[in-house]
C-alpha cells in the first residue's frame, strides 16, 4: 500500500505515501495511539486526515477514479471501523458513507 499510483496510506510513523513517495506527514506529535479515532473525509478533490476529531492539515489531492477504503493491521491487532454514527461529530459537510446496491 502506497508504493503504486493506486494507493494512499498513513503509515506507523505518520508518513502519507503514494506512489512509493512521501506525500504528507502527521503533524509532529500526532501519531495515532491505541484508542485514538482516526477519521477521513473527502470530497472528490482532498483526502483528509482527523485524529481523534481534529484535523492533522495533511490533505491529499489528485486522487482519480474510484476511492475503496482499506485498513489493515499486523501482530493481532483489533482495528474497528464505523462508517455511520460517528464518535466525533463529521466537519462541516460531510455525512456517513452511502452504500451502494446493486441489483441484477
Amino acid at each position: 500500500m502506497g508504493r503504486d499510483t493506486n494507493s494512499l496510506v498513513l503509515r506507523h510513523d505518520g508518513s502519507v505515501y503514494h506512489n512509493n513517495e512521501e506525500k504528507n506527514r502527521l503533524p509532529a506529535n500526532s501519531l495515532p495511539q491505541e484508542g485514538d479515532i482516526v477519521g477521513i473525509t473527502y470530497d472528490h478533490v482532498e483526502l483528509n486526515l482527523y485524529l481523534n476529531g481534529k484535523n492533522m492539515h495533511c490533505p491529499a489531492s489528485g486522487i482519480r477514479g474510484t476511492v475503496y477504503p482499506v485498513v489493515y493491521v499486523d501482530d493481532s491487532a483489533i482495528l474497528d471501523c464505523q462508517f455511520s454514527d460517528f464518535y466525533h461529530t463529521a466537519p462541516h459537510g460531510f455525512e456517513k458513507i452511502l452504500f451502494e446496491q446493486q441489483i441484477f
